[in-house]
């Protein structure tokens, strides 16, 4: 995840809170993409 002044959060535990302005990146299979963007509704 990229936050907004820059830095890089790799893999994030699992009680992270999501900030205003963090950008997602994911990486993998483009199926599980598409499966993860419909899941999560982004």
């Amino acid at each position: 995840m990229k936050k907004t002044d820059g830095d890089m959060v790799f893999n994030p535990n699992a009680d992270y809170q999501f900030q205003v302005d963090d950008t997602i990146v994911v990486m993998g299979r483009m199926e599980d993409i598409k499966r993860f963007s419909l899941e999560y509704d982004v």
